[in-house]
């Protein structure tokens, strides 16, 4: 399988720009013969949103974005880090921080981010409320686990993994998948790539399969 990574350059709030950033990714990976192409967590809106999440329309403008993307795409299915609106009834924090599974036109499944960083420049759990679970997409015969970020940093030498009470990898290696895919936007320092690739390799051999990371720019 041929895997696109979207690795673009978001601009916090700039929905507009960023879904033309989005559909252009696309339709060049799609052209060099993409079967599958992963953007980085929280595309449309960018990283870090923050305040703007309060604002009374951005939420519903993003997910009136996303909608417009998921027209565009065809077979080649896109997953999309987006923001999803909890219903006003729910208990908790208003939204999700998610990943949406575009294809022929439609958002087909939308996975929900389950460790919600709270530590050093991050304050994801002001907003988002954790998913209880990782999502298993099952996709021309392969089943595929969708996680954002912080999702799979749950090895025992990561240092934020004591933060949490759920592993998601845990989940997905019992339940069995294909492939792994990941969607961040954790911020770049030198030494990152370093750093970063001996947790995928760990996240890959835990679940028994290939693990794909897109990190916005």
């Amino acid at each position: 399988m041929y895997i696109g990574i979207a690795q673009i350059n978001t601009t916090v709030g700039d929905l507009a720009g960023n879904r033309t950033l989005i559909l252009n990714a696309y339709q060049a990976l799609v052209a060099e013969g993409a079967e599958l192409i992963l953007f980085p967590e929280l595309a449309i809106c960018g990283y870090p949103p923050r305040a703007l999440l309060f604002k009374s329309r951005f939420v519903s403008d993003i997910e009136a974005t996303l909608k417009s993307i998921a027209a565009e795409i065809g077979t080649v299915p896109a997953i999309i880090g987006t923001v999803e609106a909890r219903s006003p009834d729910a208990a908790g924090r208003p939204f999700y921080n998610a990943a949406a599974w575009c294809e022929n036109g439609a958002i087909q499944v939308t996975a929900r981010k389950c460790l919600l960083p709270s530590y050093d420049v991050f304050d994801e759990d002001r907003y988002f409320e954790p998913a209880l679970a990782p999502v298993i997409h099952e996709w021309q015969g392969k089943r595929i686990g969708i996680t954002i970020c912080e999702d799979i940093w749950t090895g025992p030498a990561v240092s934020s993994n004591r933060r949490y009470n759920v592993d998601p990898l845990t989940v997905l290696a019992e339940k069995g998948i294909d492939l792994l895919l990941n969607l961040s936007a954790s911020p770049w320092h030198d030494g990152k790539n370093e750093a970063r690739e001996p947790l995928l390799q760990y996240a890959a051999d835990r679940c028994n399969c290939t693990a794909v990371n897109c990190n916005a720019v």
